[in-house]
């Protein structure tokens, strides 16, 4: 039987990393040639001109996020910076990129090789989650999950799917708790921001 090598074996997770400080060291550069003009109210009027572009392109980044195992705080962060004049707007885009995530990890784990993934380097955490999905608790035990910033939500997702729970049992309770910790994210970043007159 074909072994998917998606997702991380050690080289992806590597070359991934690479690929990903490769992407900083640009930006970083970048936003030193053209700092004069990366303003804040550049930013925000070339956001304003091309707003339905930047939150595809956003929703996309965030969705491909999600399929990567990369945190998803910095895509978050930076979306504050760009959408800081739409907060509502932008936890609207980020919960629908975790939807649309949380669906493919639910349906999709064993296809895309997540499940060995998983079931290689979580075992603890898999047999804790499935117990507290059996329980009577179910529903506060995903919601506290998905709030919680250092747990890997897709984990939970993939196990739900695994014990062939309902997705509709598993997605309202995880995406209540990530609109909770998103919110606070978003509109604490948003008060920092005029703070510092960011």
């Amino acid at each position: 039987m074909h072994k998917n090598s998606f997702p991380p074996n050690d080289k992806f997770k590597r070359n991934l990393g690479i690929i990903w400080v490769l992407f900083i060291a640009v930006c970083v550069t970048l936003y030193f040639i053209y700092a004069r003009q990366l303003t804040p109210e550049n930013i925000s009027d070339f956001v304003k001109n091309y707003q339905g572009g930047v939150l595809l392109l956003y929703f996309a980044l965030c969705t491909i996020r999600g399929i990567t195992m990369i945190p998803g705080t910095p895509f978050l962060l930076a979306g504050i910076l760009l959408f800081k004049d739409s907060p509502f707007l932008l936890l609207a885009v980020f919960l629908a990129s975790m939807l649309v995530t949380s669906a493919l990890m639910f349906y999709l784990a064993d296809k895309l090789g997540f499940s060995s993934y998983f079931e290689k380097n979580y075992p603890e955490k898999i047999v804790l989650v499935r117990e507290k999905l059996d329980g009577r608790n179910g529903f506060l035990f995903i919601m506290l999950w998905a709030f919680a910033p250092f747990t890997p939500t897709d984990l939970v997702c993939y196990v739900a799917g695994s014990v062939r729970m309902r997705f509709l049992n598993l997605i309202v309770p995880l995406l209540a708790g990530e609109a909770i910790i998103c919110a606070f994210y978003i509109f604490n970043g948003q008060i920092l921001l005029e703070k510092w007159a960011i």
